[in-house]
């Protein structure tokens, strides 16, 4: 339904989304995001009382690097981290979200190596600024 798409059609491929991203460019889609978001807020859809954190494992479409076997080869950001009980080459994305409409209020993408525990109270700071209260 926030996407547009009726129940009987299908999903946007990922293509689309990254394509979408590239064209509007990062920080105008961090406005549209971030108007996306005050919109919920004022109608109430999101309350921010209880905010959650928590972090997810995004895989790379990279080869490790021949000569440095913790990095990627084409994308040389990525690098290996605990994929559940694998290790994998890619990202961790660390989401702050209001606990009741389990929407996100803040994202922050980084290397998989990197603990979630560091990311912690950059998060929720941003997700408080999100929501005007920081």
């Amino acid at each position: 339904m926030l996407c547009d798409v009726e129940a009987e059609q299908n999903p946007y491929y990922p293509s689309q989304l990254s394509r979408f991203k590239k064209r509007v460019g990062a920080r105008r889609l961090q406005r549209i995001m971030g108007k996306l978001l005050l919109a919920l807020l004022k109608g109430g859809v999101i309350n921010g009382e209880t905010v959650v954190l928590d972090a997810t494992f995004v895989k790379t479409y990279s080869r490790r690097d021949p000569h440095e076997n913790s990095r990627g080869l084409s994308d040389p950001e990525a690098r290996v981290g605990r994929n559940g009980r694998t290790y994998e080459l890619g990202y961790k994305l660390h989401v702050a979200s209001d606990a009741k409409s389990e929407l996100s209020l803040a994202v922050i993408a980084a290397p998989a190596n990197r603990n979630e525990k560091k990311h912690a109270s950059a998060l929720f700071r941003k997700a408080m600024k999100a929501q005007g209260k920081g």
